[in-house]
């Protein structure tokens, strides 16, 4: 199991990739750098989380969901753990494939919003090796491979037991321009 970092109570800015002026506020949270200091918006207390995924079927706060809540790993990643329930099922003893590509979509989400980056799943290449079983902690981590506005790269993977799972890489488009240029893709 990860231990989390250090508290600290340091004022974090939230820059906004939509168009939101930056934040600057002092809150309570974790932040990446062990020594409190960072200036960096922390994974799950950004302006962007709260306003754009308050309402998110993965991450969000409501009850419902996943409740999936991401820490960083470093500037560039995020890492959450989280509990397989039963609820999740699709085959006896195993978490539906369709969870499974939710989680892996909310890690790299999430890892664009801790830099204040605003963008949507353009297209996503999910790799199971292995079922998750009910019953079980998962680690999940994503993390930025390649950052060419609008157009932004990540992997990310879910381990079970020191095992993968799944992975996935994927591209993200920033949500301002994703209805003009999604054939940048090609």
């Amino acid at each position: 199991m990860r231990v989390r970092p250090k508290r600290c109570t340091t004022v974090h800015r939230a820059a906004s990739a939509a168009g939101l002026a930056d934040l600057e506020r002092p809150v309570q949270t974790d932040c990446y750098q062990s020594n409190g200091t960072s200036t960096e918006p922390c994974a799950d207390d950004t302006a962007e989380t709260a306003k754009l995924h308050h309402d998110c079927f993965a991450c969000g706060p409501g009850s419902g969901g996943l409740g999936l809540v991401f820490d960083r790993d470093g500037p560039d990643a995020v890492w959450a753990e989280w509990f397989c329930d039963e609820k999740y099922q699709g085959y006896p003893g195993i978490v539906h494939g369709g969870i499974i590509a939710t989680i892996l979509d909310s890690a790299m989400t999430n890892c664009l919003l801790t830099k204040g980056i605003s963008a949507v799943t353009a297209k996503m290449q999910v790799d199971y090796a292995q079922p998750l079983r009910i019953g079980s902690m998962i680690t999940v981590r994503a993390s930025l491979t390649r950052s060419r506005p609008p157009l932004f790269v990540l992997v990310e993977q879910v381990t079970q037991d020191g095992s993968v799972c799944a992975k996935a890489t994927a591209k993200f488009m920033s949500r301002d321009v994703w209805s003009v240029t999604s054939d940048v893709l090609q």
